[in-house]
């Protein structure tokens, strides 16, 4: 019976709610304001007023939807890095996670180096297809099985995406079987130069830093 267990698992998030809430609410009568200077702390803090706001929300008639702020209660999860950080025994699981967040910077640069790659091979494939898009003499099937990829800036940045990390193969052959052959030596072009070249240097960078991280900790 659904209805039995929705009630079930209402009571269980009612519960918990409660019991994390006097939590909180007991550590920071206890400590003061020593309470707000550990950022866990704030993360408990936050948990707990979304889990109250995820409460207060829950009725149909409301137009914010309560299942959001009770995704946003597993930011509690991230009190595990204090446990992980304090086992002698997670020392690897403990390593790849300062890895991992002391790579942020690294990632967001090179994210950026990405997306501006995307870009502007996105906005000279557009360009090279304007032209075969606008054309009504030309068979209106293949203009529309190049719209699918190359139509809309949007369609065309994801294409690009594709063609570096995923199945490159269809979004070529559109253009290939349809437009021009010579976008197939586009396309290896950029698969040898961004798909290959670029990405191995990236992951060197990040390769080179987690061994330095590593060597240091």
């Amino acid at each position: 019976d659904w209805d039995a267990a929705f009630r079930v698992c209402k009571t269980m998030d009612i519960v918990f709610t409660v019991i994390f809430t006097l939590d909180v609410g007991a550590r920071i009568i206890f400590l003061g304001r020593d309470f707000w200077r550990h950022c866990l702390n704030w993360i408990d803090f936050v948990a707990v007023v979304f889990a109250i706001i995820g409460l207060a929300l829950s009725g149909d008639e409301l137009l914010i939807n309560a299942v959001f702020f009770r995704l946003l209660r597993l930011v509690k999860v991230a009190r595990t890095f204090r446990i992980i950080a304090l086992s002698s025994n997670l020392e690897a699981l403990s390593l790849l996670l300062k890895c991992c967040l002391s790579s942020g910077t690294t990632l967001l640069w090179a994210s950026l180096l990405l997306i501006f790659c995307q870009f502007v091979g996105g906005l000279i494939m557009s360009t090279f297809v304007e032209d075969f898009l606008n054309d009504p003499t030309l068979d209106e099937k293949a203009r529309l099985e190049v719209f699918l990829y190359w139509g809309t800036f949007t369609r065309t940045f994801l294409t690009m995406f594709e063609v570096m990390f995923a199945n490159w193969s269809p979004s070529c052959r559109v253009l290939v079987d349809n437009v021009s052959e010579w976008f197939s030596l586009a396309f290896l072009l950029y698969r040898c130069v961004f798909g290959f070249a670029l990405i191995n240097v990236v992951n060197s960078v990040f390769i080179s830093q987690t061994l330095k991280l590593a060597d240091t900790d």
